[in-house]
């Protein structure tokens, strides 16, 4: 944590109040600090807080090092207590909107007392995703409400200004408000003594002022910091480094593992190999190390000799150096990850882009998508669309204002097939449409449309019965129905199954085609139909006689089996699942690391992308060759050096420099980090079958 705690912002006040206050004790003081470094890692909060009745407070603050801790006093209104939420988030700078660290808390007011809440944005919190109840602290994820024990007492100033207690205007100078003393011409503890006089600040020990008010200890030396010791500022090397050249411009210049410099200033490694060791000068490096500039390595490790003296692993964004099996190598920081194949991690996968893996999209129909810890899910769906799957993936899938299975709710289905009708969903309510000549009078859906409306109980409308005089119903050719005392031309009276007598036209009557009683039926996905009093169907919505038996409906058109009209099929293609996206077929996903990089259906998803050299990783990513290499290569999706111009190595690991290493030298004589030292001799020479050896004189 940083150490300047004596240093304050001073109370900045939130004036969560509109009015003034019945209560002005009942305070929060919010203490924000980090352990980030000021301002090269951060230089700015934004402050959001959530009041009890659900209003929204921003703040935004551009600090530096002297100004933490920033303390913000949160005012209690007046009223019932409740939950406020604080969300305090990390800046790079002002002009900066990505989040570094995010630390959040929920905490009420306890009535007539100030009370403190202690929140720091900790380095070791970045890359941390806690559950949605959590927040990352020292001790890791903690729950969000801190309780009444938890917020201490504050010892500081315990109202925003030195006026009436009922007065929430700045200080106007009529009070003295007691606080911790500052450089600043003013006394600020009310004890009468200001600055230098004040005892409580320690000019020998204060950077900020060391010695004296406003002289800071300013700089940043190499392999060094600046303290106050004595009321001095002291230049205070590094572990492992010394001012040998009692120079304080270039810092402690000196590195005590170097045979120049070995452990102290005034020891030098004397030898024909001289090396200093963790013990001091030595002859020779132990079995398995290298020596490099006077010190022995690891090359097999070493981030600073990494296969070879001096060659320094780099750093990179979000990313820490490592000396693997290959050469330099990069790990990513905590929840960082490297998605576009350059050096560096750029990307965290938290955002509906990159969701828990690389190019893993939260998107879905009819729905607004969120990335939450990693996985993606729902967060709203539009108007009357409903999740009914919980698939984050195919998002608000169904209307349930018209379909059938899930009409007003998800599971409500609508009665599959009603009598004498079809269901409808309308408006989230099921329904029935009626077939031609019946109508549903009862009201219940379940059993349809069960009335006839030729009927003499029901003559054109529910109810409607025909008299002694005219008892007979007949269709109109208007559609209507009425009552008649006789059939008209071309109609014919027939006596249904109930006992009804009715006039129907049986060359077009499903129910008498042809003649009374016969009765056209229906087949799989088809109505029946009455022509020339000849029965037939009429396929449904969807449907076809593909097979032309004439005997039902059998195909989905369109479908994978008849994309563009009956009988043309969408064929299979490698590496692919297809669709139907009538009237043509299209490649709806690829299998594992194959793409359609061409764009074109008949061969599918025709790339390997973890082995294509011209789409390594993903299409239209090119594995060229650099500098003084042979042949490239793309293995697990990444651009590998198979092999290097002759005389030259990959000693770095980095496709991007190529092969950088000239062999024949000392440093690397036959391979990477082949350093010629020793009994093996000091110089490296042709072996004769075009390689290179170590030897000495005459050998070479």
């Amino acid at each position: 944590m940083t150490q300047r705690l004596s240093r304050a912002l001073g109370a900045l006040a939130l004036m969560i109040l509109a009015s003034c206050s019945s209560d002005p004790l009942t305070q929060v003081m919010l203490v924000i600090d980090t352990d980030l470094k000021v301002p090269q890692e951060i230089s700015a909060i934004r402050l959001e807080i959530q009041h009890p009745d659900a209003t929204y407070t921003p703040f935004q603050q551009s600090f530096n090092e002297a100004d933490l801790p920033l303390q913000v006093a949160l005012v209690h209104r007046g009223g019932p207590l409740g939950v406020v939420r604080v969300s305090v988030n990390g800046l790079a700078s002002a002009d900066d909107e990505t989040v570094l660290i995010q630390r959040r808390a929920e905490f009420t007011f306890v009535r007539g007392e100030v009370r403190e809440l202690r929140i720091d944005l900790l380095k070791s919190c970045e890359g941390i995703v806690c559950e949605r109840t959590e927040s990352c602290a020292a001790e890791g994820c903690r729950p969000l409400l801190v309780t009444e024990d938890e917020l201490a007492p504050w010892r500081g100033a315990a109202r925003l200004d030195g006026g009436p207690e009922m007065d929430m205007s700045p200080d106007a100078g009529d009070g003295c408000v007691e606080d911790v003393e500052r450089c600043d011409g003013v006394d600020n503890d009310c004890d009468g003594a200001v600055d230098e006089d004040d005892p409580d600040i320690d000019f020998q020990t204060d950077p900020g002022n060391c010695g004296g008010c406003g002289t800071a200890c300013v700089g940043d030396p190499t392999n060094a910091s600046l303290m106050c010791r004595g009321g001095v500022c002291t230049l205070v090397c590094d572990d492992g480094f010394d001012d040998c050249d009692t120079d304080e411009d270039n810092g402690c210049e000196a590195d005590l593992a170097t045979a120049d410099t070995c452990l102290d200033c005034g020891t030098t490694c004397a030898g024909d190999t001289p090396v200093c060791d963790l013990d001091g000068c030595i002859g020779a490096c132990p079995e398995g190390t290298y020596e490099c500039s006077g010190t022995c390595a690891n090359l097999a490790t070493s981030v600073v000799h990494c296969k070879s003296c001096g060659n320094t692993c780099g750093s990179d964004t979000n990313a820490s150096p490592y000396c693997g099996a290959d050469g330099c190598a990069l790990r990513c920081d905590a929840g960082y990850f490297d998605c576009d194949g350059s050096p560096g991690c750029e990307t965290r996968l938290r955002d509906n882009t990159d969701c828990g893996a690389c190019g893993n999209t939260c998107s879905g129909d009819n729905a607004t998508t969120t990335c939450a810890s990693g996985t993606c899910a729902i967060a709203m769906c539009t108007g009357t669309f409903q999740d009914c799957d919980g698939d984050p993936m195919t998002g608000c899938e169904v209307n349930a204002a018209t379909s059938l299975l899930h009409c007003g709710a998800c599971g409500n289905a609508c009665p599959a097939d009603p009598a004498n009708a079809a269901p409808v969903c309308t408006a989230g309510a099921c329904g029935l449409v009626c077939d031609a000549g019946y109508r549903d009078c009862n009201g219940d859906i379940a059993d349809g449309c069960e009335v006839r409306l030729d009927s003499p109980t029901s003559c054109g409308s529910c109810g409607t019965v025909c008299g002694v005089t005219r008892p007979l119903c007949a269709a109109r050719p208007d559609g209507s129905y009425a009552c008649v005392a006789d059939c008209d031309a071309g109609q014919t009276s027939c006596t249904n199954a109930l006992g009804d007598t009715t006039c129907v036209d049986l060359t077009s009557d499903i129910g008498n085609c042809g003649g009374c009683g016969t009765t056209c039926a229906g087949a799989l996905n088809a109505t029946p139909t009455c022509s020339a009093s000849t029965c037939g169907t009429s396929c449904e919505t969807g449907f076809r006689d593909c097979d032309g038996d004439g005997t039902s409906c059998e195909a989905t058109v369109p479908s994978l089996a008849h994309c563009g009209g009956c009988n043309m099929p969408c064929s299979p293609v490698s590496n692919a699942t297809i669709a139907c996206n009538a009237p043509n077929c299209v490649i709806a996903g690829c299998t594992g690391t194959y793409r359609n990089c061409d764009s074109m259906y008949a061969n599918g998803c025709e790339t390997d992308t973890a082995t294509s050299v011209g789409n390594c990783g993903t299409c239209g990513r090119s594995c060229t060759a650099g500098a003084n290499v042979a042949e490239v290569t793309c293995a697990a999706a990444a651009c590998a050096i198979v092999d290097c111009e002759p005389g030259w190595a990959d000693c770095d690991g980095d496709f991007a420099t190529g092969c950088e290493i000239q062999l024949g030298t000392r440093d690397h004589c036959s391979t990477c980090g082949d350093r010629c030292q020793g009994p093996r001799g000091n110089r490296c020479c042709p072996d004769g079958t075009g390689g290179f050896a170590c030897g000495n004189g005459a050998d070479c």
